[in-house]
C-alpha cells in the first residue's frame, strides 16, 4: 500500500516489543483462536484497520478522519476531528450537476439529497449531532436551492460547506477507502470501515495548484477551489 501504512500493532500501542509481543505474532494467534471459538464472521467484521499517510510522518500538522465507510457504491462517510468541538461530518464522492440540481455519481445512478438523507438514516447517522458538514464533492454547491450542501444545511441546520464547480481531492475518505481497502487482507479483509485515517493537513482537499506535484494538463486547466458555506 504505497504511501499508507496499516497500523497492525494498535492493540499494543504500536510497541510490540515492550508490551509483551516481541514476535508480533501473538495478536494473530489470539484472533485465530477466538475467531474459531466465537465464530469468525462476527469477529472479523468487527475489526477495522487504520491508515497513516506517509506525509503525516514528516512533522506536518495532521488531519484525522474516523469511522470512514461506504454509504453507497459512489458515496462515502467519515467524521473529521475538530479541535475543541464536535466532529465534522464528511461526505465524499464524485459529483456533478444537471438541470435538476447537484448529485453524486452512484454506480450508474444519481444520488441526490433525498436519497442521501435516507442512506444516513438507515445507517443511524444523525447529522444534527455534528458541528458542521463538509461535502468533498464536485459541484456540491452548484444548483442553487437544489445544491447538495444547500439542501443539507436547510434540512439539518448545521453549517455546511460545498464547492462551486470542480474541486480536486487527494487524501479524502473516498480516495483512500477505494484505493487501499481492497488490498487489506488477513483478519481485516471483511472490514466495512476504516477506524482511523490520518493524513497531512491540507492534503484532503487541494486549495492551490502548487500543492499538487506534477499536475496533469487536465487538472491544471480545470483546477478550481471555490468553497461555499451555508449557515
Amino acid at each position: 500500500m504505497t504511501g499508507h501504512y496499516l497500523l497492525g500493532y494498535g492493540y499494543c500501542g504500536g510497541d510490540s516489543v515492550n508490551r509483551s509481543d516481541a514476535s508480533g505474532h501473538l495478536f494473530d494467534y489470539l484472533l485465530r483462536r477466538y475467531a474459531s471459538f466465537f465464530g469468525s464472521r462476527s469477529l472479523k467484521e468487527g475489526l477495522t484497520p487504520s491508515f497513516l499517510h506517509e506525509g503525516a510522518a514528516a512533522g506536518k500538522k495532521l488531519t484525522t478522519f474516523t469511522n470512514v465507510r461506504r454509504l453507497s457504491p459512489g458515496s462515502f462517510f467519515a467524521e473529521k476531528e475538530v479541535s475543541n468541538a464536535l466532529p465534522q461530518l464528511v461526505i465524499s464522492g464524485h459529483g456533478s450537476v444537471d438541470a435538476i440540481g447537484g448529485y453524486i455519481g452512484d454506480g450508474g445512478r444519481k444520488l441526490r439529497f433525498n436519497r442521501l438523507k435516507l442512506l444516513l438514516k438507515a445507517r443511524g447517522i444523525k447529522p444534527e449531532r455534528y458541528s458542521s458538514a463538509h461535502f468533498m464533492v464536485c459541484h456540491s454547491a452548484s444548483g442553487g436551492e437544489n445544491a447538495l450542501a444547500f439542501a443539507f444545511n436547510k434540512e439539518y441546520g448545521i453549517p455546511t460547506v460545498g464547492y462551486l464547480g470542480r474541486v480536486v481531492t487527494q487524501n479524502d475518505p473516498m480516495g483512500i477507502f477505494t484505493s487501499h481497502m481492497p488490498d487489506v487482507g488477513g483478519f481485516y479483509r471483511r472490514a466495512q470501515k476504516i477506524r482511523v485515517m490520518t493524513v497531512a493537513e491540507g492534503t484532503d482537499v487541494i486549495k492551490t495548484l502548487s500543492d499538487i506535484e506534477n499536475p496533469s494538463d487536465e487538472i491544471a486547466r480545470g483546477f478550481n477551489y471555490k468553497p461555499v458555506w451555508y449557515r
